[in-house]
């Protein structure tokens, strides 16, 4: 439980210091789709997308840790992200077509 606290605390350190930007427009996070254990974020803000990717551990479903690290990021601006076809289609597979209308939505309104 520990690490699951540690996890989450440093997801919201991320998050208000996305790209310099702390008015989020839109955020999703949850678990990818089985087999999957990987945990996902999706945040627009003023200033753009990111994409993140946390590795977990299937075996020990523990947040897994390597040399460079367990998360992954993508981030683009809001024109890229309306544009991004492979942006949309990370999304898309991992929380669902509404979810990344909602994104979309909330970009265009900005």
């Amino acid at each position: 439980e520990g690490s699951a606290l540690a996890f989450a605390a440093d997801m919201d350190a991320q998050r208000h210091s996305i790209t310099g930007c702390k008015d989020v427009l839109f955020e999703h996070r949850g678990q990818a789709p089985s087999p999957s254990k990987n945990y996902c974020q999706l945040v627009v803000n003023a200033n753009g997308a990111i994409w993140r990717t946390w590795k977990i551990s299937p075996a020990a479903a523990l947040h897994h840790m390597d040399a460079a690290g367990s998360a992954s990021e993508d981030t683009c601006t809001l024109e890229e992200f309306l544009q991004q076809e492979t942006f949309h289609d990370k999304v898309a597979n991992v929380f669902g077509q509404a979810v990344l209308d909602q994104a979309i939505s909330a970009a265009q309104r900005s």
